[in-house]
């Protein structure tokens, strides 16, 4: 099922640089990674409540 939702434009060519970066040399790991954030919320179930999952009365 799909969320219906849609990317920024630049979030495309930033994944590129996040899978590239780590060839170049492995220094550069953490920032491919974090160049890969934009695609999180997308993997994120649509059901999934936003709140706490703990009750608090």
């Amino acid at each position: 099922m799909m969320a219906g939702r849609r990317l920024p434009w630049w979030s495309a060519p930033l994944l590129l640089v996040g899978v590239v970066l780590p060839a170049v040399t492995l220094d550069l790991l953490p920032i491919g990674g974090l160049c890969m954030a934009p695609a999180l919320p997308l993997l994120r179930q649509q059901d999934e409540p936003a709140g706490s999952p703990v009750a608090i009365h």
